[in-house]
């Protein structure tokens, strides 16, 4: 009989696992620890800061927390993120994380499907929970296994790696304008929470959007204050405000030029038919 080294030993624990539906302003500040977190958000949002750099993340998006970097996060005080989260130590759970994407350097994880993440953390904390009642066994970290495997197929670091790295921040940049809707929105914003140079970030909306960023914003703001108020339930300074105006009047100009009638006009198109036999 022949016999082969391993020469790919696994040497990785998984530590712990859970969940929490935090509080508006919750906060966490300085760990202690040795081994890997990482927090996925199933809803809601709020701000990560890492080594000095901060991000404003949502749904769908999962950040990193290590021992080697000074971090704080944060619960939005409108919308609190709710979170699951999972613990990973040992000489290779590093190298798995970078076949995600993730790393000290990179702490942010925007996969390109996050529904079969979720669905993996949750498979992964219900297995723990129900079965194993605290006893992290073999078939727990097959769990975790094939959490990583989800998240290495679903990492836009594969994107990347094929050499077509543009569309990923493209859709990053969209995510960054839809979790932030309801405030003013800078193109630098954006760029620093995705981490490229504006005039990058330009080339790449002219080439796959056909538009600038700041026209996508705009565009992107002024269809679903339409959307709002077509539905009928908020005024039109309400409508403004949820699409992060404060200023009326600009608003208005901006909504008029795109639709051809003014926000007061097309919140009567829904009362009129509303009122209707």
């Amino acid at each position: 009989m022949d016999c082969y080294p391993l020469e790919n030993k696994i040497d990785l624990k998984l530590v712990q696992m859970g969940e929490q539906r935090c509080a508006p302003g919750h906060s966490f500040g300085v760990f202690d620890r040795s081994g890997y977190l990482i927090h996925f958000i199933c809803s809601g949002k709020g701000r990560y800061v890492c080594g000095g750099s901060e991000y404003k993340l949502g749904k769908g998006q999962a950040f990193l927390i290590t021992n080697e970097r000074d971090i704080y996060y944060e619960a939005d005080s409108h919308d609190p993120w709710y979170y699951k989260w999972f613990e990973i130590c040992g000489s290779t759970a590093e190298k798995f994380l970078q076949r995600c994407g993730l790393s000290i350097d990179n702490p942010i994880f925007n996969p390109l499907n996050p529904k079969a993440v979720e669905e993996c953390i949750t498979s992964l904390i219900n297995t723990y929970a129900s079965v194993f009642a605290g006893d992290i066994s073999f078939i727990g970290m097959s769990e975790c296994l094939r959490l990583l495997s989800v998240m290495e197929e679903n990492s836009d670091a594969e994107i990347q790696q094929s050499g077509s790295p543009g569309r990923t921040y493209v859709e990053m940049a969209k995510n960054y304008v839809y979790i932030n809707l309801n405030k003013k929105i800078r193109i630098s914003d954006i760029c620093r929470n995705i981490g490229i140079e504006r005039s990058y970030l330009y080339r790449l909306f002219e080439e796959y959007e056909g538009k600038s960023p700041r026209d996508y914003v705009i565009d992107y703001k002024l269809r679903r204050a339409k959307n709002i108020l077509l539905e009928g339930r908020m005024s039109v300074a309400e409508a403004a405000a949820a699409v992060g105006y404060d200023d009326q009047s600009a608003f208005s100009k901006l909504f008029s030029a795109k639709f051809g009638i003014s926000p007061k006009e097309m919140k009567k198109i829904k009362a009129s038919k509303k009122d209707s036999p």
